[in-house]
């Protein structure tokens, strides 16, 4: 069995997706401003310094930042790091040694090719090193991207609770009414709906609890027609069966071909009896065991056949019958229920072709040919295929069928 994907897991891992992308993406955008504003700050600062320079002087020092009129007098740890000088005015360009995100480089270097206020030519450039006291502060928590770093990851674990909390209260009211539909069930849809806060579930609730009202009643009528129909053919059958006995107290010596009649007559009424008992007890919420007897499996399959031999009279149809001698204690009525069934549709459903019925003390199976426009229905006095996997399930025995394109095969093991 494929196991199905889980809709919390689903929303759980999706949400925490998004928030730990939204998390990095904002974190790192954060961290391209602060080094942005840390070259646009430096850059404000060399244009400044770029007026220091004397105008008798080729070069001068301020602070950390160092002054040039010309390429040539700029310190040659700057001249190594960039080999080709700046060529545009206003071109800023640096360079990080054994740099990442969460310390400060090892070295930095950094030159500005621009304009004093005299319009005058200068190279500024700064070189800093990690060992400098009078830049980066000690401790690993005082550096601004560990710090941007830890402020995403507070924030991360702010969204995963306040998450939760939202996800919590959300999910409870599902929870409820998950636990109102897994106890609904066709006798207890009468009991009033609790109300789940949302406004979508509540309509839900209304959906599922109408639908299984109608589905309730619609059986309870179908099993109450069942139940009449079955008590009120009960009259007909008794004086179906008076009579035949009467008729032979009026003819005690029939004909063979009377006599015949009259034997399929009472096996009729016999049959008729035993169905609308088998269709009460079918109707019964109770576990009442229907009686059982000796039953001649063999006869009782024999008997179906020739009662429906109608059925395939002017058809092409090979019939194959192979039977083995042999009684066991069964419900009759349910037995000639299911047989008498089983054997209706082969002969109703094959047009041509072969039907192929195997009995043994132990199961039965009908195997017919159908075409392929054809629709197996399954009739046989109204109660239909269902009926009878119903009746196997009550009775403990087992049904199987499989079908192809042109063969139909079921078999009833009990």
């Amino acid at each position: 069995m494929i196991k199905k994907n889980s809709l919390k897991k689903r929303i759980i891992s999706s949400a925490l997706l998004l928030g730990l992308c939204i998390s990095l993406l904002l974190t790192y955008q954060a961290g391209q401003f602060f080094l942005k504003g840390i070259d646009l700050s430096r850059e404000r600062h060399m244009r400044a310094v770029a007026d220091l320079l004397p105008d008798n002087s080729t070069t001068a020092q301020w602070l950390d930042y160092h002054v040039s009129e010309s390429w040539d007098h700029v310190p040659e740890k700057i001249k190594k790091a960039f080999p080709v000088p700046p060529s545009q005015l206003g071109e800023y360009r640096k360079r990080y040694e054994n740099w990442w995100y969460f310390a400060p480089p090892e070295k930095s270097f950094v030159v500005l090719l621009t304009i004093n206020s005299s319009g005058q030519q200068r190279y500024v450039s700064n070189i800093k090193e990690r060992g400098s006291q009078q830049v980066y502060p000690k401790g690993v928590l005082s550096d601004p991207m560990v710090q941007l770093a830890l402020w995403g990851l507070f924030s991360m674990l702010i969204f995963i609770t306040l998450f939760y909390w939202v996800f919590k209260s959300a999910v409870k009211p599902v929870q409820s009414f998950y636990q109102w539909a897994s106890h609904l069930n066709l006798r207890s849809s009468k009991p009033e709906k609790p109300d789940f806060q949302f406004q979508e579930l509540n309509q839900l609730s209304n959906i599922i609890h109408e639908s299984i009202e109608n589905i309730s009643q619609a059986l309870e009528r179908e099993s109450d027609f069942l139940s009449y129909a079955s008590h009120e053919l009960r009259t007909p059958i008794t004086t179906l069966r008076t009579s035949i006995t009467l008729l032979d107290k009026i003819n005690p010596c029939p004909t063979e071909k009377e006599r015949e009649v009259r034997s399929r007559i009472q096996r009729s009424s016999l049959t008729m009896k035993g169905i609308t008992e088998t269709l009460l007890w079918l109707n019964l919420n109770e576990d009442v065991s229907l009686p059982c007897a000796k039953v001649n499996i063999e006869e009782t399959v024999l008997n179906a056949i020739e009662e429906l031999a109608y059925l395939h009279a002017n058809k092409a149809i090979e019939l194959t019958v192979t039977t083995v001698p042999g009684s066991r204690n069964l419900p009759e009525a349910a037995l000639n229920i299911v047989v008498t069934n089983i054997v209706r549709n082969a002969f109703q459903h094959t047009h041509r072709g072969r039907v192929v019925i195997n009995q043994s003390l132990s199961h039965i199976q009908v195997i017919n040919s159908i075409s392929i426009e054809q629709s197996y229905t399954g009739v046989g006095f109204g109660i239909g295929l269902k009926l009878i996997y119903k009746m196997a399930g009550r009775l403990g025995w087992q049904v199987t069928e499989r079908r192809s394109e042109s063969i139909n095969d079921i078999a009833i093991y009990f």
